[in-house]
């Protein structure tokens, strides 16, 4: 399937005890829409507990998968903050941006950079619907 995300699914057997809880953040209330300026945090396993702001979002981005190019889609673009150092670190894909106040699940942590200091994410609808799943509260 190309739909152009970076995402997978796991489905929950009921073989082991799950959980509503981000590390350091809490549980998760929902499904948000991610827009420019929304303050968001995640609970990454390279970087820990990060905040930024989201400046940009539906964006485009070509990147090398195993020396093939693809295209990913529905990209939002997390900034760093000025009461942060970082935004994340390689080992955080996979961690959900969560906007602040609400704890709704914005995005899907993908890639990243130093040099300048930012986040990339998939909108979590976008995902959702891509791969017709829902998440379980």
């Amino acid at each position: 399937m190309n739909v152009g995300i970076d995402a997978a699914v796991a489905e929950l057997t009921n073989e082991r005890e799950t959980t509503n809880n981000q590390f350091e953040l809490g549980s998760i209330t929902g499904v948000g829409e991610p827009i420019p300026d929304m303050r968001v945090t995640k609970s990454g396993r390279a970087s820990n507990v990060t905040s930024g702001v989201i400046t940009g979002v539906g964006g485009v981005r070509v990147m090398p998968y195993g020396g093939i190019k693809r295209v990913i889609q529905h990209i939002m673009h997390i900034a760093k903050v000025p009461e942060s150092d970082q935004v994340s670190a390689p080992g955080d894909s996979g961690s959900w941006w969560i906007e602040e106040g609400t704890n709704k699940v914005v995005g899907l942590h993908f890639a990243g950079s130093n040099i300048p200091e930012f986040g990339l994410a998939i909108t979590m609808s976008k995902i959702l619907n891509a791969l017709n799943v829902d998440i379980i509260l």
